[in-house]
């Protein structure tokens, strides 16, 4: 697909193929806007999003991006057109996947119209309504747009943490004193038990020369756990390991992936890989060691990780990037991202966006039902 609309004098929409994208001057124009969007996206910069297309395989991707008269990319987006449970009318989606679970578009901080010119456009190319999942940040930004009607779905919220307060101070106030002591409690016995093998460390590694070797200690960890056993783990298909391990060096090179680990000596017993854009860090996976399950490792490693970041003025934001009701997310950090699945329509249209609600809320309430089942198989 390919098409171009002129929307002002000094804007312009562009739907373009993924290879085109891959050339080296748009490249440095995206990793450009990528890196000062308003609202910061990771999974869609292009060190992850151009090797999940390329290891996870998805051709029906497209493009859609917006640029001033001077080059500039102001506003991106990748998107696909789908039907919900295959058929009913069809939507533009932008696009997400389980492992680039956010669905915010990239959009200039000096560019205010440039989210409401990717709309536009995208629906006078398609002819289709936009169904996209934004934090609440965005509503701002989609609140001058009089030629489009804003219908929000669905809303949530995600467990976040944004704070000035130091580490021990943060868990001093979020965590109640029966849970601190407890949690307190629980890492001393850790201590104890793997007295033999070295001290008990928390260690948050920077240095990319080092987070290919510690990010395959992550990944050997969640390949020994439930996960592993279920075939869900990144080492159970060679094309997901691929990707993952591209990431972790694409983002490694510009000093934008972290690896926290908790240590006993050279035993790696808990691992948090963990993205940086725009100022904030996003949680992306997290594993333990089983064989220490009662110790809670990944619960220590989770509470402690970030105490070298916080403390500073400037204040500490993690983008938890949690399922709503992960209860160990929402316990751990207090402050929520709100996020709101938005249905874009143009102003008058009323029969294709009446059809994709109901066609919507019917596919929420089965995929709400499926997960209840597989909870308690």
């Amino acid at each position: 697909m390919h098409a171009t609309v002129s929307q002002t004098a000094r804007l312009h929409f562009e739907i373009i193929d993924i290879r085109a994208a891959e050339g080296s001057g748009f490249q440095a124009r995206w990793q450009q806007l990528s890196e000062r969007a308003c609202v910061p996206n990771p999974f869609w910069d292009p060190a992850i999003f151009l090797p999940a297309i390329q290891y996870l395989g998805h051709d029906r991707i497209c493009l859609a991006t917006v640029s001033r008269s001077d080059g500039a990319l102001v506003g991106f987006a990748p998107f696909e057109i789908k039907r919900y449970l295959g058929f009913g009318p069809k939507v533009v989606r932008l696009w997400t996947h389980p492992y680039l679970p956010l669905g915010s578009p990239l959009i200039d901080p000096d560019s205010g119209r440039a989210l409401g010119e990717l709309l536009s456009g995208l629906m006078a190319a398609t002819g289709l309504p936009v169904l996209a999942t934004f934090i609440k940040r965005f509503e701002r930004l989609s609140a001058d747009m009089p030629a489009i009607t804003v219908e929000r779905l669905a809303q949530n919220e995600r467990a976040a943490l944004k704070s000035t307060l130091t580490g021990a101070q943060y868990r001093h106030a979020q965590l109640s004193k029966k849970r601190r002591q407890g949690l307190d409690r629980r890492f001393r016995r850790l201590a104890g038990v793997t007295a033999a093998l070295g001290p008990l460390e928390i260690k948050l590694c920077r240095d990319k020369a080092l987070i290919p070797s510690r990010f395959e200690a992550f990944l050997d960890l969640e390949n020994r756990s439930w996960k592993g056993a279920k075939q869900t783990a990144i080492l159970s298909r060679a094309n997901d390991a691929a990707f993952a391990r591209q990431i972790a060096v694409n983002l490694a090179e510009r000093n934008a992936c972290m690896i926290a680990t908790l240590t006993a000596g050279d035993t790696v017993l808990a691992a948090l890989a963990l993205f940086e854009s725009g100022g904030e860090v996003f949680s992306w996976k997290t594993a333990y060691d089983e064989g220490y399950r009662e110790y809670s490792p990944g619960t220590q490693l989770l509470a402690r990780f970030a105490d070298p970041l916080m403390g500073k003025a400037t204040g500490f934001i993690l983008d938890s990037c949690a399922a709503p009701g992960n209860e160990l997310a929402n316990t751990l950090w207090g402050e929520r991202e709100t996020v709101a699945t938005i249905l874009f329509s143009a102003t008058g249209e009323r029969l294709s966006p009446a059809l994709i609600r109901l066609q919507f809320g019917f596919y929420e309430r089965l995929r709400a039902t499926a997960k209840r089942l597989l909870r308690h198989r």
